[in-house]
């Protein structure tokens, strides 16, 4: 059993392996050898939610998202802080404008 060897596919799996070899830039038989390896090494390790591996890239996306969301915080506030300095500007400018009860008038000519 340990030399048999599988030649045939199904047309969707042999599409699937064709896409995938093609995309990782290898051939059918590396791309089918890496894939066969990762699966044993999921194998001897246990199921892959239990792999130290995905147990760190899970880490991983957690930190980067409380980063991320630290940073729109900190976004959203300056934001806001930006907002709030427009408004004080522009009431500060409304305050120094003239305020002239004539209307200008254009000199045609």
């Amino acid at each position: 059993m340990g030399t048999e060897r599988v030649d045939a596919l199904s047309d969707e799996l042999e599409a699937w392996v064709a896409d995938r070899a093609a995309a990782a830039d290898l051939t059918r038989e590396e791309f089918l050898r890496r894939l066969i390896d990762a699966h044993r090494l999921l194998d001897e390790r246990g199921e892959p939610g239990e792999s130290a591996a995905v147990g760190e890239l899970e880490t991983e996306v957690r930190d980067v998202e409380r980063r991320v969301a630290a940073v729109e915080d900190e976004l959203d506030e300056k934001i806001s802080d930006v907002r709030q300095r427009v408004i004080q500007v522009k009431r500060e400018a409304d305050a120094k404008r003239p305020r002239s009860t004539t209307t200008r008038s254009s000199n045609a000519g």
